[in-house]
């Protein structure tokens, strides 16, 4: 159920984009111009490479809710003193890189608490791109930094190829120079990738076999006609199982027909019995009434040992397994009513007229011992010796599985590192009957893991009440903003005598007074902005009600997560890549 939950959610649907090479310059510009190609592109959902190059109505859509976003709203925040200190501080930022956000917003927001709102997506909890060029970049700025959702799950290898291939081509249209490079990662990209080194492996090796089979065969049975008959069941397995595969699903996986054929390579004995149960003089329909039963039975059990595959979930084991029952089907028809046809009666291979198929190893009449019992010494000791000096561990990373090489997947780590995108580390998982419980969850859960970052035990965190609080968090918001006279009287006491034009924070007492009595924001209400595209991987509907996560980063999070999950209520659990660990 928690696979279905990640298959289906954001995090399966990013991407992750890195350029590289060139100046700091030409990477920014490579970073604009391709952010607004794939904008442009149908295969690609959104694209951020920065939170100030959002499309501005998502920001502005931020901007209105952000009194009961905001989590530095308190009755604190609006006194006189306070006031004057913020009028101050927008002052100061007037002159400064931040002027152009501070003058859009200022008279609505002289606080600067949407800046609060977007903290999640910049500040400590989550580790945030640098900023160079008004883009995304790696710490280092060796890299500009994009993220792309598309619209299918990253997990569907063949679904995520149009848009990985829309990055690739809209990259390549910029790049004229040749002077960039492009780094992707990700799921689907990950994907993708193992897919093609499976698929290329998985046929060498059936390649490698199937020509090695031929050459056994040759030798065994020294008959040219052997080597072209033997092949044909095989052959025809193969091409049935693909058409059926084929007119079924649409087509078929490349690992499925690389593991596939491999699987059916059992089918190559079918035709070998028949023929080695052939007798020179004797009617081919006598030896194959011999081995039928047999045979028959072979390839009944066989086919019906393939069909735990099709019981999963997963299309591509679903398609190996009809591909393998198909193929072994199919090869013992054809070895059964084709395959005789095409042999003359009373016609045995070369092979068998002595009645064996390789010739009789020479025997000595009495073996010495001697050399026997000193290589099985011999043998002992280097093995002994090979597991005192290098004993063998427990492999326990999962990654070890992966056909992935080390260098893409490091790849890969260091672009969720830049971009503080999901990972696959330490997570508690929260399950709630409503969305609210889960938020109100999350926030206990965020309230215990933040002095941990402040103390730099843990890396960092995210959490769905980052982005999204609770209505209980809200409600008690709206409650410290002041009414409209007390706001107004405050206001004009904090501005008396700084450079502000009268009337200009009039937006502001109307915002606030409007927020007040503003209903709770929901999960649809921040859909389609910065926040929600943050969101949706960590909060979303179950069939059981809401489930929520909320991700730990860095190297003492395994213990310590543990621990602060385990204070919070029942129903929260603390999650890893070995499995799922219920709390008590």
């Amino acid at each position: 159920m928690l696979l279905d939950d990640l298959y289906a959610s954001v995090a399966a649907r990013i991407i992750l984009v890195g350029i590289a090479g060139g100046t700091e310059r030409t990477r920014a510009e490579a970073s604009v111009a391709l952010a607004e190609a794939l904008r442009q592109n149908d295969q690609i959902a959104r694209v951020v490479n920065s939170p100030g190059a959002l499309v501005p109505a998502e920001l502005d859509r931020v901007f209105a809710l952000r009194y009961q976003l905001s989590p530095t709203v308190s009755a604190e925040r609006f006194t006189t003193d306070a006031l004057h200190q913020a009028l101050q501080q927008r002052l100061q930022e007037l002159g400064s890189p931040l002027s152009t956000m501070s003058t859009r917003f200022l008279p609505g927001d002289p606080t600067a608490e949407l800046r609060s709102v977007i903290t999640p997506l910049t500040g400590k909890t989550v580790r945030a791109p640098d900023m160079r060029a008004g883009v995304w970049f790696s710490a280092d700025g060796t890299l500009a930094l994009l993220v792309a959702e598309t619209h299918t799950s990253g997990f569907d290898a063949r679904a995520q190829a149009p848009a990985i291939d829309a990055i690739r081509a809209a990259f390549t249209t910029i790049n004229t120079g040749g002077e960039l490079r492009l780094l992707l990662s990700g799921p689907g990209v990950l994907a993708q990738l193992s897919e093609q080194t499976i698929r290329s492996e998985a046929t060498l090796l059936a390649l490698a076999s199937f020509t090695s089979i031929v050459i056994i065969i040759f030798f065994a049975y020294r008959s040219p006609r052997v080597v072209l008959l033997i092949p044909l069941p095989m052959v025809s397995a193969v091409l049935i199982a693909i058409a059926l595969i084929s007119t079924t699903y649409g087509g078929i996986q490349g690992v499925v027909l690389g593991f596939g054929a491999t699987l059916i390579g059992v089918a190559v004995d079918y035709p070998t019995h028949l023929l080695s149960q052939l007798r020179a003089g004797q009617p081919v329909s006598a030896a194959m009434e011999r081995i039928w039963p047999t045979m028959r039975l072979c390839a009944l059990t066989t086919a019906i040992g393939y069909l735990a595959m099709m019981t999963t979930d997963l299309s591509g084991l679903v398609q190996l397994g009809l591909f393998a029952i198909t193929g072994l089907l199919t090869a013992a028809i054809v070895t059964r009513y084709v395959l005789p046809s095409l042999l003359p009666d009373g016609w045995a291979p070369a092979g068998l007229a002595s009645g064996r198929l390789f010739p009789p190893v020479p025997m000595r009449s009495r073996l010495t011992p001697w050399p026997i019992i000193a290589a099985g010494v011999l043998l002992f000791a280097a093995l002994s010796a090979l597991v005192i000096f290098r004993p063998p561990q427990w492999q326990n990373d999962l990654a070890s599985l992966s056909p992935i090489p080390a260098p893409i997947l490091a790849e890969d780590a260091r672009l969720r590192a830049e971009l503080g995108a999901p990972e696959a580390g330490h997570m508690v998982l929260i399950t709630a009957d409503s969305v609210e419980a889960a938020l109100q969850r999350s926030e206990q859960v965020a309230a215990r893991l933040e002095p941990l970052v402040e103390t730099g035990q843990l890396g960092g965190f995210d959490a769905p009440s980052l982005y999204l609080p609770s209505a209980k968090s809200q409600r008690e918001r709206q409650s410290g903003l002041p009414d409209a006279p007390t706001l107004r009287a405050r206001l004009a006491e904090a501005s008396a005598g700084l450079p502000f034009k009268a009337g200009l924070f009039e937006p502001f007492l109307a915002q606030v007074e409007a927020a007040r009595h503003a209903p709770p924001i929901g999960v649809d209400a921040i859909r389609q902005t910065p926040l929600g595209m943050r969101l949706a991987p960590l909060l979303y509907p179950v069939a059981e009600g809401w489930r929520a996560w909320c991700c730990c980063r860095g190297r003492l999070i395994r213990r310590r997560c543990e621990q602060r999950s385990r204070t919070c209520r029942p129903r929260t659990s603390s999650t890893s890549t070995s499995g799922v660990q219920p709390t008590s």
